[in-house]
């Protein structure tokens, strides 16, 4: 129960962060724990930055916008919407109406707000911190990415590209508001300017160099924002909890990703293993019933398909069974085991299944 404990005790905090790799159900995992946290009594939000409609799925809701909704009594759910977040960042802190018009419509801005590595999930926790002082609980679903630490880098990554300021102290005094004002006197500043020519074309410079004029009042409160998100991650009662499944492939991500957070200062309660084969939580059945020379009401041919299926699923919940021993050796974290279902998570009934496996004494409705 050790697992269990800990979970119940999250709960009990601050933010809870579910992390791991894609394709492990994070964002059924993350509805669990806030439906958990909501019966508990706690005004709980969980929220996803996964454009897919998982999370409202799991939820069993027609619909699930960028503001907090309710589903059932102290449970609400949201979906953050980055790019959403970023352009309202921009109209915040714009200078005046025509310099937030120069960013908002900067083809280098529409690029880097949708695609720059890190730039969704800080400004998914911006969107977050904004409505925090609402809730007891915020579960976050943490976005899927071919390398899940992507979010725990965020931050650095941002803060990489707000100081950035090589490239605007080559390119500021060759043009103004996204035109070539003087040609470079120097040889330097030639060579510079033709090399860049020549592997991006002028038009993509003017771009850039506009972005930077119009961006350099936004520098400071974009760098604040990361800033943060990097002091909530690492801040006291802030949780994390790994999601991994017993694929082989999926426990060596697992352990990974919690070395990770132990490098980078950050707290992990335990380790969710889902989609467990139920004979492995269970240890298997009983099936002298089926026998060879025992009683059986079966037609032999029967009962030699059944005794066949039997030994294979056995094989597969051995199989579960010590993955989820190298996952719980190898992270140092308490495993919680939340079997295999019959059907797919669709709305609260089955969705309070999964949570009565995460903290069992706690879900009652």
């Amino acid at each position: 129960m050790k697992g269990a404990a800990a979970i119940t005790a999250a709960l009990q905090g601050k933010p809870v962060i579910v992390c791991g790799p894609g394709g492990v159900g994070k964002t059924t995992v993350s509805a669990a724990l806030a439906l958990a946290a909501a019966n508990l009594g706690r005004k709980t939000l969980v929220c996803t930055i996964d454009p897919s409609k998982r999370l409202r799925t799991s939820l069993g809701l027609a619909r699930l916008t960028g503001t907090p909704q309710k589903v059932k009594g102290r449970l609400f759910a949201m979906r953050l919407d980055p790019k959403q977040t970023f352009d309202d960042l921009v109209r915040r802190h714009a200078a005046d109406p025509e310099a937030r018009e120069r960013v908002l419509n900067n083809r280098f801005y529409q690029e880097i707000s949708r695609h720059l590595a890190g730039t969704h999930e800080v400004m998914a926790m911006e969107a977050l911190m904004g409505v925090s002082g609402d809730f007891d609980l915020i579960v976050l679903d943490t976005p899927p990415a071919s390398s899940a630490l992507a979010f725990l880098d965020a931050p650095k990554r941002v803060l990489d590209f707000v100081d950035g300021r090589v490239l605007r102290y080559f390119l500021k005094p060759y043009f103004v508001a996204g035109h070539l004002a003087i040609e470079p006197r120097t040889f330097v500043g030639r060579t510079f300017l033709r090399i860049l020519d020549s592997a991006v074309g002028l038009q993509f410079l003017r771009d850039l160099s506009e972005f930077f004029l119009a961006f350099e009042g936004l520098f400071e409160s974009f760098r604040q924002t990361a800033n943060a998100m990097g002091a909530l991650l690492k801040e006291e009662g802030t949780t994390f909890l790994l999601v991994t499944t017993p694929a082989t492939s999926r426990v060596s991500e697992g352990a990974a990703f919690a070395e990770a957070l132990r490098e980078r200062g950050l707290t992990a309660a335990a380790i969710v293993a889902n989609r467990v084969h139920p004979w492995a939580i269970g240890g298997g059945i009983d099936g002298s019933a089926l026998e060879s020379g025992g009683e059986s009401l079966l037609p032999e041919d029967v009962a030699r398909e059944l005794r066949a299926l039997a030994a294979r699923e056995q094989l597969r919940a051995e199989g579960d069974a010590r993955q989820l021993r190298q996952v719980a050796s190898r992270s140092g974290l308490p495993a919680v085991l939340v079997p295999e279902l019959e059907s797919d998570v669709h709305d609260l009934r089955s969705l309070a299944a999964v949570a009565a496996w995460l903290a069992p004494a706690e879900t009652g409705s």
